[in-house]
């Protein structure tokens, strides 16, 4: 036997393979950052309460409502309505993807990306809601966007995840994020 070797097991421990991509320690900081977002919502809509009357004329979401909302921002993008995405957002909107963004910040990006650009319908698929209180809600679910910029060709599949607050009786993006699956694939025609 060669000093230094054992025979059987040994001691040392195999690290586990790297995945390529994000890693472990990235995924966890974006889902404890999308958990803080949800508790902050929560406060704010607990730190004005509606009135008595306020809470009667304002029945808890429903799926259906909450996914109808998040299809509507996916028409406003695949038309390239930027003003019409910029109405369904808080003012105090967050958007978590490879960096924070604030609201002004993900419409200008949103108008540089698609300039000269149309972008296939978009669907959502297998959404699951959950209602956190009257006045907000939170849906995730997966997405593939389609974009069509002069001679280029991208495409792309998301998990997306959105916390909906409402204030004064309207529903609001108070923030977004999406973490992408496949990639992003881009081909030149």
């Amino acid at each position: 036997m060669d000093l230094g070797k054992t025979a059987g097991k040994t001691k040392d421990k195999k690290s586990p393979p790297r995945r390529e991509g994000i890693s472990y320690t990235s995924c966890m900081r974006s889902v404890i950052l999308i958990l803080l977002c949800i508790a902050a919502v929560c406060s704010n809509a607990q730190s004005a309460p509606a009135t008595e009357e306020q809470s009667q004329n304002l029945p808890a979401p429903r799926t259906n409502e909450i996914l109808a909302l998040e299809q509507s921002v996916w028409d406003l993008y695949a038309k390239v309505d930027i003003d019409g995405l910029g109405a369904l957002m808080h003012p105090d909107f967050s958007n978590l993807t490879t960096r924070q963004l604030t609201r002004e910040e993900t419409l200008n990006d949103a108008r540089q990306e698609l300039q000269g650009c149309s972008v296939s319908p978009i669907s959502i698929v297998s959404p699951a809601v959950t209602v956190v209180s009257p006045d907000v809600a939170l849906i995730v679910y997966k997405t593939k966007i389609v974009k069509q910029c002069g001679h280029s060709h991208s495409t792309m599949q998301a998990n997306m995840t959105t916390v909906w607050s409402r204030r004064d009786g309207r529903w609001k993006m108070q923030m977004h994020s999406a973490y992408i699956t496949s990639g992003f694939s881009v081909r030149s025609e």
